[in-house]
């Protein structure tokens, strides 16, 4: 089988989503400290984003992670680094300009190098940001969230696809 196969059927995991944890915000930071503890990472820009970055609404409980670089792609050894820490290398994964990183252990977490300031960290950063500003508009995505969840979806990519209008509508919005 191809690697991008085997790649797919992994991302494909099964889903779900839990209220909101305070400690996905520790997670987050004990994770920056020790990715930044590798050389050629400690000096890239890192941010929580994701539902867990948002207060009091459900998510999957995987921390998402952006880290921007100034020149995309990054350095091989930046890769290498990332994958030393028990990430596995999913490359873009349907998203340009975005490279992608899962890690499952006792705490999951999805990692996605892009451009510092390029479109897909100025996308992830404003929608965090808009979500947290207007708690009323992110309970609306976590009701959505369930109501997929309700349907009967339950992997990841078709999750996401019944998501992406809304994401698409706030963004286009703000």
């Amino acid at each position: 089988m191809e690697w991008w196969r085997l790649k797919q059927l992994i991302l494909n995991e099964k889903v779900h989503i839990e209220n909101h944890n305070l400690h996905w915000r520790y997670d987050f930071n004990d994770e920056i400290k020790m990715l930044k503890n590798k050389p050629h990472l400690k000096t890239l820009t890192f941010e929580h984003i994701g539902s867990t970055s948002i207060p009091n609404i459900k998510a999957k409980p995987i921390i998402d992670i952006i880290i921007g670089v100034r020149s995309f792609p990054p350095e091989k050894i930046v890769i290498q680094e990332i994958e030393a820490s028990g990430y596995t290398y999913m490359r873009e994964m349907s998203v340009s300009d975005r490279l992608y990183f899962i890690k499952r252990d006792i705490k999951n977490f999805n990692l996605h190098i892009v451009e510092y300031k390029g479109d897909v960290w100025k996308k992830d950063i404003l929608f965090r940001d808009y979500m947290i500003k207007y708690p009323e508009k992110a309970q609306a995505y976590s009701d959505l969230k369930e109501q997929i969840l309700a349907g009967g979806i339950d992997t990841l990519l078709e999750y996401s696809e019944k998501k992406a209008e809304f994401i698409s509508e706030v963004l286009r919005d703000i």
